[in-house]
């Protein structure tokens, strides 16, 4: 877990000195668009500043890593890490997926855009690897997942040239997390299914399959105090 805060820290000093002292550029590289208003900057660098402070927490408990105190700070930063990644990807998400057509106004004949009802990415199955392509305009080194939603995204990555790393998560303990399949005999489900056919393909094609059930000593932090 020191290996955890430290990196941690590192990451968040570097992220909020970036956005304290570079803003706009620093928005520009995460969103595509510069800041452009007063009150974007100096909300951008108040951020910045609380992403310096957690940085500077994890810091100073890299060294305590067995408190509770420690445990908490490590808890909420991933939550804090979770739920930004969720946030940036549903803004380039939100952005990408803004489908406006050409037309000229009925009343004085001018130029308009107009958004249509119309979604140009479906994050889902195939739409995976397209998203990448659109957003990244690469094939990734490595790719993660656990459904069959994400099987498109895997083989794409794996058909690359070189080292590649394709991953998928098997979720399948029903007394620390969840259990859901049907692959390996786990429950049926009808959102997020990991079926056989999937396990196998990951088997034949050299993917790895993490179970939560033997690969994962500790799932959640509370489980340390047990």
């Amino acid at each position: 877990m020191k290996t955890l805060h430290t990196v941690t820290a590192v990451i968040e000093l570097g992220a909020g000195l970036a956005l304290l002292c570079f803003p706009s550029p620093t928005v520009a590289l995460l969103l595509g668009s510069p800041l452009d208003t007063p009150t974007a900057l100096t909300v951008a660098r108040v951020g910045g500043a609380g992403l310096l402070s957690l940085g500077v927490a994890c810091w100073f408990a890299r060294g305590d890593s067995q408190s509770r105190a420690a445990r908490g700070l490590l808890g909420a930063m991933l939550l804090y890490d979770v739920a930004a990644v969720a946030i940036l990807a549903g803004q380039m998400l939100s952005v990408s997926n803004n489908v406006v057509s050409f037309s000229r106004n009925d009343k004085d004949g001018k130029p308009i855009l107009t958004k249509e009802p119309k979604l140009l990415l479906n994050d889902n199955d195939a739409g995976k690897p397209e998203g990448i392509q659109l957003m990244i305009g690469r094939r990734p080194h490595a790719a993660f997942g656990n459904s069959i939603g994400d099987q498109q995204m895997l083989e794409y990555t794996k058909a690359g040239d070189g080292a590649r790393l394709s991953m998928l998560v098997l979720h399948d303990d029903a007394e620390r997390e969840y259990a859901y399949g049907p692959a390996q005999g786990l429950p049926k489900t009808k959102v997020g299914t990991f079926t056989q056919a999937l396990y196998d393909e990951a088997k034949k094609d050299g993917w790895f399959v993490i179970s939560m059930k033997n690969d994962w000593k500790v799932i959640f932090p509370f489980e340390l105090g047990k």
